[in-house]
């Protein structure tokens, strides 16, 4: 699971927590936008472009997109040098001029550093349960019998990936999938049970 994917799930209990049904999906996956009165799309920048899969949904869904009240979260530099991250902010301006109809007039903001603090903090998953709860600046924490691991996945077009460590173990485990980066090959449990084998 990449860090687009771990914010949106973190807005989505925000929003459920608010009363709202909410659906989480990758921008690949979705059919229509018919029976939702909003829409949250969640990206993150690759060489100054938002990813193509965001792109593709905000070029596909234009007519519905106009009609709805839509929010954007774009995940970019994780240093604290202010040069990236206003170089961010000056990408993503100019990626959504490509797409005036979906927030004209809007200002993008950059979160607050009090703000950012937050989310450095550590939150570790609970054991079972498949909502990550657990965070930390793209970071994930999951107990893992006794332990505490750290890790990260993503992907792009075509490719998958996964980073799991077990820092008392002294275990680290990469997975790596080229079957289309389509949720096909489940990379995160790969590493998590590869892990626990070598952790032992």
């Amino acid at each position: 699971m990449g860090s687009t994917e771990e914010v949106a799930q973190r807005v989505a209990c925000k929003l459920r927590e608010s009363g709202l049904a909410v659906d989480v999906l990758p921008a690949r996956h979705v059919r229509s936008l018919e029976s939702y009165g909003a829409v949250v799309l969640g990206a993150a920048l690759y060489v100054g472009r938002l990813h193509k899969d965001a792109r593709r949904f905000l070029a596909a869904n234009r007519d519905l997109l106009i009609k709805l009240p839509v929010a954007l979260f774009v995940l970019g530099p994780v240093q604290k040098d202010e040069k990236d991250w206003k170089g961010a902010q000056n990408q993503l301006e100019k990626q959504l001029r490509d797409f005036p109809w979906v927030c004209a007039g809007c200002a993008v903001q950059l979160l607050a550093p009090a703000r950012l603090l937050h989310y450095q903090n550590d939150y570790v998953i609970p054991t079972g349960t498949t909502n990550p709860g657990g965070y930390g600046l793209g970071m994930m924490f999951l107990r893992l019998g006794k332990a505490i691991v750290k890790g990260h996945g993503g992907e792009v077009s075509g490719y998958s990936a996964a980073l799991y460590l077990n820092r008392d173990a002294k275990v680290a485990v990469i997975v790596l999938s080229s079957a289309g980066g389509n949720g096909s090959v489940n990379v995160d449990a790969l590493a998590l049970r590869a892990l626990e084998i070598l952790s032992k």
